[in-house]
């Protein structure tokens, strides 16, 4: 129901759970003089956790206009879909928009239809300006681009904290954290047999780092 929008949970942090098991075996660099490893940690976990929450409210009510503008959107009128009089030249698409009853009128070849084009081209603009109303009314529009703008930000704190080196277990943690909460959440849906054996293996690795972490341990 909703779009799907680059970087998508699809695309974000991928490599992160292929390199987990290594990563957590080796300690990196330190960070550049100055700089506080677990004060940007905290940064980064409480910028996450702020953007998924904000893409999560978005989502619901990018869900609810949605589902009130499906439920009042005009219907299309029977004249331009195939059944109308111009089905036979209808293309793939379900019905007539403004856009082609207008190509037909420039077209001499499409003559002896001008008249039932012309009949058309009322009725797309009239379906299409009440479509255009009923956006507004229910704010869909509006809240699709929320919603796709939250989307656009849990990406942007994604890339930030895969950039980000690993200087503790916590910082692993939190990588694993963003592929289980948003990168990958389909490693760990078995009810759904969404998850490869191998998939379910990377997440089974990704909660023993989160564990280990939150015991304090291999820090």
């Amino acid at each position: 129901m909703v779009m799907q929008h680059e970087l998508s949970r699809r695309s974000l942090l991928v490599g992160t759970a292929a390199s987990a098991g290594t990563s957590a075996l080796r300690t990196d660099s330190l960070g550049a003089p100055g700089i506080d490893p677990e004060g940007e940690l905290l940064d980064l976990r409480q910028t996450f956790a702020q953007a998924l929450a904000a893409y999560q409210t978005a989502r619901v009510h990018y869900n609810q206009s949605e589902k009130l503008y499906f439920a009042r959107r005009p219907r299309v009128p029977q004249a331009l879909t195939e059944s109308g009089p111009l089905g036979h030249l209808l293309p793939s698409w379900l019905h007539w928009s403004a856009a082609e009853p207008r190509q037909i009128l420039k077209n001499p070849e499409h003559s002896d239809v001008w008249d039932e084009a012309r009949a058309a081209l009322a009725l797309a603009k009239a379906y299409e300006a009440g479509v255009r109303r009923t956006k507004r009314e229910t704010g869909v529009a509006t809240a699709e681009a929320a919603h796709d703008t939250a989307i656009d930000h849990l990406g942007d704190v994604s890339q930030r904290i895969l950039a980000a080196p690993r200087r503790s277990l916590a910082g692993l943690a939190l990588k694993a954290h963003v592929v289980k909460t948003w990168g990958k959440p389909e490693w760990w849906d078995t009810g759904e047999d969404r998850a490869d054996t191998y998939e379910r293996l990377a997440a089974q690795i990704l909660d023993a780092v989160i564990t280990l972490a939150e015991t304090g341990r291999g820090t």
